[in-house]
């Protein structure tokens, strides 16, 4: 059983746990210990997990910088993690999302559907058949480099931007 909710002034996550203490977690004290340490050391190991533990770091450090609160972190059977949210951080996710609506010249529904279809990597021209767009220099121009500006997409060879077989991807 798993559930996120997101209300206005904090996010909820909750999921099943077998838990090894009981109680809030704080930084201080805190040791990891993985639900699965074959599959945790796995992930690791090829590349798709950082060090175990440091998602409770970053998850302090960056709710500290983005709400300016501390996150809940509450271990029992079901594990509860309570994220505070700044009314004003809704408001400026509201102006990043016009500010991308402006630089990207696509509308939300067709940024999005692109950004959904860049899941796995696709060329340029996959890209630009994909939205409709005609004029190679126009899609270039107006779609592909402000989306890298705004690190919407990343380059599969970021060392070789004009290379023939550069694809992008959903960053």
């Amino acid at each position: 059983m798993a559930r996120i909710i997101i209300e206005k002034d904090r996010i909820l996550a909750e999921n099943w746990n077998r838990p090894t203490r009981s109680g809030r977690l704080t930084l201080e004290g805190f040791k990891p210990d993985p639900k699965n340490p074959l599959l945790a050391h796995f992930f690791i190991q090829i590349g798709r997990a950082d060090v175990l533990g440091s998602g409770v770091r970053n998850l302090y450090k960056y709710t500290q910088i983005y709400s300016g609160g501390e996150p809940q972190l509450i271990e029992d059977d079901i594990f509860t993690t309570i994220i505070p949210l700044k009314s004003e951080t809704n408001g400026k996710i509201e102006e990043v999302r016009k500010e991308v609506i402006a630089e990207v010249n696509l509308s939300q529904e067709k940024l999005n559907n692109l950004l959904e279809y860049c899941i796995t990597p696709k060329s340029r021209k996959e890209m630009q058949d994909f939205c409709g767009i005609k004029s190679d220099e126009h899609f270039r121009s107006t779609v592909v480099k402000p989306m890298l500006h705004l690190g919407l997409i990343k380059m599969t060879s970021p060392n070789k931007p004009k290379s023939r077989s550069q694809k992008y991807y959903k960053a």
